[in-house]
């Protein structure tokens, strides 16, 4: 558990600033969506969702909101404040019933605020009232990364990008991605309003959009779409209340798949960058989710101890490969579709069917596994030794191993034409491998100390 603590990254954050609009007109009526459902998100999910129902309250969905908890109370009553439960208790002095319990009150600006809202009939302009708070409240400009990180930062995410005749690396920095010239080891460019912490990226270099996956625990999780060409972000096709850990490219579609914390995958439009479905398919965190070469079906790796192959269509659950004991942390399929490997956190991978779901193979990585990608005939799987092996398609053996780094490896990156393995480490190393030239390395700190290098 602390080394999932560890890569989900917990960093503090403040109030926003934005808990009430500058912007709104004298006079204007609450708006639920834009005025209440932020600082819901914000301040309350965390105890009263789904996961977690304190009084057996929850507040995750508006319609949620409006069902009394254990006391039988009734949270709001519209154009009634004063019998509403809800403000009662934001506004109580005693400590035992005010919310959030056993916390500073929430400013009584927004408190007033929930109290005209409540007055003005409690109208909710969020559509759908059953869909998750987290997806009605507008997607929001992140605020911006430090100028420099005073220590290096965990490399969770990272992946390569062409740009023009040279390639770059992107790696998942605080609030950004960071892109880096490894032939320099140098930061040459960094993109903004990103999630605080990036888990996964995927490349869609047919359309030139790159998919980033992150976000803040018991907050806010999302999938972003950015434009590799102008680095400004397209939009926020996928939100949930918690992180999301993983995203992977259809090829074949051009169709990107994403998986939560909360045990969720989704399927996303590349086209339109719209979700086409959204589905609980493990009961804890989604780290690794892979496309069928034919695009047809999605594998997904859970800290449920679970490797599950779902339907690309509708995301009904196809086969459940239930022998790991430990945590998934990476899957992928083989090259003819039929055959799945994954990998977990008690250094075992293996090889099994797609059509019923059974053992074909098991190997010995050598260190929990933390990482994992397809790639050069086989699969490299990167270890809590710092080391990161590669396991061969078709015989199932270890064909290579790479060493140098001395924390765990927990993110990789392979590029094929030049031959490139990347690895970045939870203490904040980047090694890249060039296997064509006698696996010669370049390595540097994940860690920014002053403005990029002027691009060429």
């Amino acid at each position: 558990m602390l080394m999932h603590l560890l890569i989900i990254g917990l960093l503090a954050s403040g109030w926003s600033a934005a808990i009430v609009s500058a912007a709104e007109p004298a006079g204007a009526s609450v708006s639920f969506r834009r005025d209440l459902a932020p600082v819901l998100r914000d301040q309350c999910l965390a105890c009263h969702s789904a996961k977690k129902t304190e009084g057996g309250y929850r507040v995750d969905t508006f319609t949620m909101l409006l069902k009394p908890g254990d006391s039988g109370d009734m949270p709001v009553t519209g154009g009634k404040p004063d019998e509403s439960e809800l403000l009662r208790r934001l506004e109580s002095d005693d400590e035992s019933e005010r919310m959030p319990y056993e916390s500073d009150p929430l400013p009584a600006d927004f408190v007033k605020l929930v109290r005209r809202w409540i007055a003005e009939g409690a109208r909710y302009d969020g559509g759908d009232a059953s869909a998750p708070i987290v997806t009605i409240v507008a997607p929001g400009t992140h605020p911006p990364p430090p100028e420099t990180y005073a220590r290096p930062l965990p490399v969770a995410a990272m992946a390569w990008i062409r740009q023009g005749d040279r390639w770059l690396l992107a790696t998942g920095g605080y609030r950004e991605l960071l892109l880096w010239d490894p032939e320099q080891a140098a930061l040459v460019r960094r993109v903004r309003n990103l999630p605080s912490r990036i888990h996964s990226m995927a490349v869609d270099a047919k359309r030139n959009r790159l998919a980033v996956a992150g976000g803040e625990p018991g907050r806010l999780g999302e999938v972003r779409i950015v434009d590799t060409g102008s680095w400004e972000v397209l939009a926020v096709p996928w939100v949930r209340g918690d992180v999301v850990l993983s995203v992977a490219v259809d090829e074949v579609h051009g169709r990107w798949a994403a998986g939560a914390s909360d045990g969720y995958v989704a399927v996303i439009n590349g086209e339109d960058s719209m979700a086409l479905w959204s589905a609980e398919v493990h009961k804890e965190w989604v780290k690794q989710v892979a496309w069928s070469p034919q695009g047809d079906r999605i594998a997904t790796a859970g800290f449920d101890g679970q490797a599950i192959v779902v339907s690309a269509k509708d995301g009904k659950i196809e086969q459940v490969f239930a022998e790991h004991k430990q945590p998934v942390w990476g899957i992928s399929f083989l090259p003819d579709g039929k055959q799945i490997v994954s990998a977990d956190e008690s250094a075992r991978a293996f090889f099994w069917s797609v059509s019923d779901g059974k053992k074909q193979a098991e190997v010995r990585v050598g260190g929990g596994v933390f990482a994992f990608v397809a790639g050069d005939g086989g699969f490299f799987a990167g270890a809590r030794s710092g080391r990161v092996v590669k396991l061969d398609g078709k015989t199932r053996k270890e064909s290579g191993r790479w060493s140098g780094p001395k924390g765990r490896v927990v993110s990789l990156a392979w590029e094929p034409s030049k031959q490139w393995l990347a690895a970045g480490t939870d203490l904040g190393e980047i090694w890249v491998w060039r296997l064509k030239e006698k696996n010669q390395t370049w390595h540097w700190t994940h860690r920014v100390t002053a403005k990029p290098r002027p691009q060429p």
